[in-house]
């Protein structure tokens, strides 16, 4: 997803793209630990996290989610994540699936960041 980061960039896989609502059904790993940035999506997403840890903040909320841990965000919600080393989500969008970032798209800066302290 982010050639810059050679081996430790996120990968995806998209499973399923609905031929008439372009909902899309997707899986991110995220071989090492890392912060997303700010970004948003023009489709309501949720997640699903399968393996390791995801935090998610948007709106001043913070949410830490384990294997099995769900959240919903409506679309065009503001939000960054943190992934533990090789996490794995499961992400759905009921549109087309895409990434508008807010300031800047991820970099080496931001592997093996946690997020910082409250």
């Amino acid at each position: 997803m982010v050639p810059d980061l050679g081996a430790d960039s996120p990968q995806i896989s998209i499973l399923r793209v609905d031929p008439r609502t372009q909902a899309t059904q997707l899986l991110i790993r995220m071989p090492k630990q890392m912060h997303v940035p700010m970004h948003w999506h023009s489709a309501n997403e949720t997640h699903t996290v399968i393996k390791g840890t995801m935090v998610f903040e948007h709106d001043g909320q913070r949410h830490e989610l384990g294997p099995g841990g769900f959240n919903y965000l409506p679309a065009r919600t503001h939000h960054q994540a943190w992934a533990s080393d090789d996490a794995l989500v499961f992400i759905t969008v009921d549109s087309g699936w895409d990434v508008n970032w807010v300031s800047r798209s991820p970099a080496k800066i931001d592997l093996g960041q946690r997020p910082p302290s409250r």
